[in-house]
């Protein structure tokens, strides 16, 4: 009776962990020690554009072949029991586009301890990127238009403080 009530127990926990993560409103993935696919979110599914998959059992290299080779290293520092991490990671498309993502890896562990596999959690954020990329253009469009004119521009705080100027400006 006692195994049998354990057994529900462990049945109940796998369930709702497989709910929680499939349900995640992000992309979050679990391997085991050869990188094949535990569990996923939905939001991983469409993140890198893989709806109506099962991917469970499968390589992630099978699934996603034009991830860098970095990932292999990642998934076997993990398995030392390393926690590792990415900001601003590119991510080449098959049809050639470019996103951008931050991630980070932890292991995670068997009852007995032992290192499984890894767990990713991984924030596509290739919009804020581009939104980065077209201020830095425009910053560096309007710097170079007010140090190549033959106007003086002036910048003032609240307080009348002078915060930028120039060069025409101050000649």
């Amino acid at each position: 009776l006692e195994l049998e009530r354990q057994i529900a127990g462990r049945r109940q926990t796998d369930n709702l962990l497989r709910q929680f993560v499939q349900n995640a409103p992000a992309p979050i993935v679990m391997f085991d020690r050869e990188m094949r696919y535990l569990l996923y979110s939905k939001r991983w599914l469409s993140d890198f554009h893989l709806e109506d998959q099962d991917l469970t059992g499968l390589v992630n290299r099978e699934v996603i072949p034009n991830l860098l080779p970095q990932w292999e290293k990642v998934h076997a520092r993990c398995l030392l029991g390393y926690i590792v991490h990415g900001e601003d990671e590119p991510l080449c498309r098959e049809d050639g586009s470019l996103d951008w993502m931050r991630w980070e890896a932890h292991p995670w562990y068997e009852s007995d301890g032992r290192i499984g596999g890894t767990l990713m959690f991984v924030e596509m954020i290739t919009e804020r990127k581009r939104a980065e990329d077209k201020l830095k253009y425009s910053e560096e469009k309007y710097r170079t238009l007010i140090e190549t004119t033959d106007t003086g521009f002036l910048i003032l705080d609240g307080r009348g403080r002078v915060l930028d100027a120039n060069a025409e400006y101050v000649r």
